[in-house]
């Protein structure tokens, strides 16, 4: 079971999770995108963040003490072509007929 297998109810207690913390191993685009998808704030801790570069949804704007590590905006067209499969993808973690861990191998394969 990964890490995000367990906020959904599959974590067998009575525990309502609403934010996912990861160290920076676990902070992938594929994360981000389920995390918002299964509406669980991310939160990763990034190592060498200043390193990095974050995109944003066209028409966003970012905070003034982040804005040296905007490398640009996200391409929303293959999200827009693909939405139905993607909650389609959603749903069916969601209600445990498929683990996100096994989704996310293949997402990444």
């Amino acid at each position: 079971m990964s890490s995000m297998d367990g906020l959904l109810h599959h974590h067998q207690s009575g525990l309502a999770i609403e934010e996912h913390y990861t160290d920076t191993g676990g902070a992938s685009d594929h994360v981000f995108g389920l995390c918002a998808l299964l509406g669980f704030r991310f939160a990763p801790r990034i190592r060498d963040l200043k390193d990095r570069r974050l995109y944003l949804l066209p028409g966003r704007e970012a905070p003034a003490v982040l804005q040296p590590l905007i490398g640009g905006t996200i391409d929303v067209d293959p999200l827009t072509a693909n939405w139905t499969e993607l909650l389609r993808l959603a749903t069916s973690i969601h209600s445990g007929t498929a683990t996100d861990s096994a989704m996310l191998r293949r997402l990444s394969a």
